[in-house]
Protein backbone atom coordinates (compact mmCIF):
# COMPACT_ATOMS: atom_id res chain seq x y z
CA UNK A 1 0.00 0.00 0.00
CA UNK A 2 1.30 3.15 -0.75
CA UNK A 3 1.46 6.22 1.77
CA UNK A 4 -1.43 7.89 1.84
CA UNK A 5 -3.56 5.00 2.24
CA UNK A 6 -1.38 3.43 5.14
CA UNK A 7 -1.70 6.97 7.15
CA UNK A 8 -5.59 6.28 6.19
CA UNK A 9 -5.19 2.91 8.23
CA UNK A 10 -3.20 3.73 10.50
CA UNK A 11 -5.10 6.89 11.93
CA UNK A 12 -6.96 6.91 15.44
CA UNK A 13 -8.35 8.88 17.94
CA UNK A 14 -6.80 10.39 21.20
CA UNK A 15 -8.37 11.54 24.17
CA UNK A 16 -4.85 11.68 26.19
CA UNK A 17 -2.28 14.15 25.63
CA UNK A 18 0.68 15.86 26.98
CA UNK A 19 1.11 19.36 28.04
CA UNK A 20 3.28 20.50 25.07
CA UNK A 21 1.91 22.89 22.79
CA UNK A 22 1.98 21.90 18.82
CA UNK A 23 5.13 23.75 17.03
CA UNK A 24 3.48 26.76 14.65
CA UNK A 25 5.35 25.28 11.48
CA UNK A 26 2.92 21.66 12.21
CA UNK A 27 0.12 23.78 13.00
CA UNK A 28 0.68 25.93 9.72
CA UNK A 29 0.97 22.75 8.08
CA UNK A 30 -2.47 20.94 8.96
CA UNK A 31 -4.57 24.36 8.73
CA UNK A 32 -3.23 24.86 5.23
CA UNK A 33 -4.22 21.03 4.12
CA UNK A 34 -7.58 22.39 5.51
CA UNK A 35 -8.29 24.80 3.43
CA UNK A 36 -7.92 22.54 0.54
CA UNK A 37 -10.33 20.17 1.25
CA UNK A 38 -13.70 19.44 -0.76
CA UNK A 39 -15.91 21.86 -0.72
CA UNK A 40 -19.52 22.90 -1.94
CA UNK A 41 -18.90 24.23 -5.19
CA UNK A 42 -15.69 25.95 -4.22
CA UNK A 43 -17.14 28.23 -2.60
CA UNK A 44 -14.83 27.88 0.69
CA UNK A 45 -17.46 29.39 3.00
CA UNK A 46 -16.14 27.63 6.47
CA UNK A 47 -14.07 29.15 8.89
CA UNK A 48 -11.76 28.06 11.26
CA UNK A 49 -10.73 29.09 14.97
CA UNK A 50 -7.95 27.63 16.42
CA UNK A 51 -7.94 28.26 19.85
CA UNK A 52 -4.76 27.13 22.21
CA UNK A 53 -6.11 28.81 25.00
CA UNK A 54 -6.09 26.86 28.02
CA UNK A 55 -8.43 28.47 29.92
CA UNK A 56 -11.27 28.68 27.30
CA UNK A 57 -10.32 25.13 25.79
CA UNK A 58 -11.07 24.30 29.23
CA UNK A 59 -14.49 26.06 29.66
CA UNK A 60 -15.67 25.24 25.97
CA UNK A 61 -14.69 21.89 26.77
CA UNK A 62 -16.95 21.53 30.04
CA UNK A 63 -20.18 23.17 28.26
CA UNK A 64 -19.41 20.64 25.26
CA UNK A 65 -19.52 17.76 28.27
CA UNK A 66 -22.87 19.29 29.79
CA UNK A 67 -24.25 18.41 26.58
CA UNK A 68 -23.19 15.32 25.92
CA UNK A 69 -26.68 12.64 26.24
CA UNK A 70 -26.09 9.81 28.46
CA UNK A 71 -25.23 6.84 27.01
CA UNK A 72 -25.66 3.80 28.80
CA UNK A 73 -23.87 0.78 28.36
CA UNK A 74 -21.84 2.41 25.79
CA UNK A 75 -18.20 1.81 25.52
CA UNK A 76 -15.38 3.75 23.50
CA UNK A 77 -12.10 2.86 24.17
CA UNK A 78 -10.39 1.64 26.95
CA UNK A 79 -7.28 2.67 26.35
CA UNK A 80 -8.40 6.22 25.21
CA UNK A 81 -11.61 6.54 27.34
CA UNK A 82 -13.90 9.33 25.98
CA UNK A 83 -16.34 10.99 28.85
CA UNK A 84 -19.03 7.97 27.53
CA UNK A 85 -16.45 5.72 29.07
CA UNK A 86 -15.53 7.72 32.39
CA UNK A 87 -17.47 9.92 34.07
CA UNK A 88 -14.70 11.72 35.97
CA UNK A 89 -13.61 13.15 32.63
CA UNK A 90 -14.70 16.77 33.31
CA UNK A 91 -13.79 18.49 29.64
CA UNK A 92 -15.16 16.76 26.44
CA UNK A 93 -11.93 18.28 25.28
CA UNK A 94 -9.82 15.47 26.93
CA UNK A 95 -7.00 18.87 27.82
CA UNK A 96 -5.82 19.11 24.20
CA UNK A 97 -3.66 21.95 23.83
CA UNK A 98 -5.48 23.12 20.12
CA UNK A 99 -8.84 23.11 19.37
CA UNK A 100 -10.10 23.85 16.00
CA UNK A 101 -13.91 24.34 15.57
CA UNK A 102 -15.66 24.75 12.06
CA UNK A 103 -17.77 28.04 11.76
CA UNK A 104 -20.24 27.81 8.65
CA UNK A 105 -23.11 30.32 7.02
CA UNK A 106 -25.84 29.59 8.63
CA UNK A 107 -28.12 27.77 6.90
CA UNK A 108 -26.09 27.06 4.00
CA UNK A 109 -27.07 23.73 2.81
CA UNK A 110 -23.76 21.87 2.78
CA UNK A 111 -22.39 23.46 6.22
CA UNK A 112 -21.87 20.15 7.98
CA UNK A 113 -20.30 18.23 5.00
CA UNK A 114 -17.70 21.26 3.83
CA UNK A 115 -16.85 21.20 7.55
CA UNK A 116 -16.44 16.89 7.94
CA UNK A 117 -14.06 17.66 4.97
CA UNK A 118 -11.68 20.13 6.31
CA UNK A 119 -11.73 18.05 9.79
CA UNK A 120 -11.14 14.74 7.85
CA UNK A 121 -7.75 16.53 6.48
CA UNK A 122 -6.76 17.66 9.37
CA UNK A 123 -6.88 14.56 11.21
CA UNK A 124 -4.93 12.63 8.17
CA UNK A 125 -2.47 15.90 8.38
CA UNK A 126 -1.79 15.25 12.34
CA UNK A 127 -1.02 12.10 11.91
CA UNK A 128 1.26 12.12 9.12
CA UNK A 129 3.14 14.65 11.41
CA UNK A 130 3.51 12.65 14.44
CA UNK A 131 0.33 14.15 16.30
CA UNK A 132 -2.84 13.05 17.59
CA UNK A 133 -6.70 14.18 17.25
CA UNK A 134 -10.19 13.01 17.50
CA UNK A 135 -13.25 14.82 16.26
CA UNK A 136 -15.67 16.56 19.17
CA UNK A 137 -19.44 17.16 17.63
CA UNK A 138 -21.68 19.41 19.46
CA UNK A 139 -20.37 22.53 18.88
CA UNK A 140 -23.99 24.27 18.07
CA UNK A 141 -24.25 23.45 21.85
CA UNK A 142 -20.67 24.10 23.19
CA UNK A 143 -21.81 27.65 22.26
CA UNK A 144 -25.24 27.78 23.35
CA UNK A 145 -24.60 29.66 26.36
CA UNK A 146 -23.54 33.71 27.19
CA UNK A 147 -20.22 32.64 27.08
CA UNK A 148 -19.92 31.14 24.06
CA UNK A 149 -22.13 33.86 22.25
CA UNK A 150 -19.86 36.42 23.89
CA UNK A 151 -16.75 34.52 22.04
CA UNK A 152 -18.33 34.45 18.90
CA UNK A 153 -18.95 37.90 18.83
CA UNK A 154 -15.45 38.61 20.00
CA UNK A 155 -14.84 36.51 17.17
CA UNK A 156 -16.60 37.87 14.63
CA UNK A 157 -18.78 34.87 13.87
CA UNK A 158 -22.38 36.10 14.76
CA UNK A 159 -22.70 35.40 11.03
CA UNK A 160 -22.14 31.37 11.33
CA UNK A 161 -23.26 28.46 13.28
CA UNK A 162 -20.47 26.16 15.04
CA UNK A 163 -20.40 22.66 13.12
CA UNK A 164 -17.57 20.96 15.28
CA UNK A 165 -14.33 20.49 16.95
CA UNK A 166 -11.07 18.84 15.90
CA UNK A 167 -8.60 18.26 19.08
CA UNK A 168 -5.20 17.99 18.72
CA UNK A 169 -1.92 17.59 20.50
CA UNK A 170 0.72 15.02 21.46
CA UNK A 171 -1.00 11.59 21.94
CA UNK A 172 -0.19 9.32 25.37
CA UNK A 173 -0.69 6.16 25.33
CA UNK A 174 -2.25 3.80 22.41
CA UNK A 175 -5.29 3.95 21.24
CA UNK A 176 -6.43 0.44 19.39
CA UNK A 177 -9.39 0.53 17.13
CA UNK A 178 -12.31 -1.70 17.77
CA UNK A 179 -12.27 -4.35 15.04
CA UNK A 180 -14.34 -3.49 11.82
CA UNK A 181 -17.97 -4.35 11.46
CA UNK A 182 -18.77 -7.23 8.35
CA UNK A 183 -21.25 -6.53 6.13
CA UNK A 184 -21.09 -3.18 5.44
CA UNK A 185 -20.32 -3.03 1.95
CA UNK A 186 -22.52 -4.13 -1.02
CA UNK A 187 -21.24 -3.78 -4.63
CA UNK A 188 -23.41 -4.18 -7.20
CA UNK A 189 -22.56 -5.08 -10.82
Amino acid sequence: MNEIITNMLERRSYRKYEKKQIPDDLLNQILEVALFAPNAGSGQRTKMLVCQNEEVNQTLGKFNKVAMPIRLGSKVNENQPSIIDNPDIQNAFYDAPTVITFFALKNFLYSKEDSAFMAENILLAAQSLGLGGCYVGRAKETFNNEYGKKLMEEWELIDCDPIGHVILGYPIGVSYPKPRKEKRIKIIK
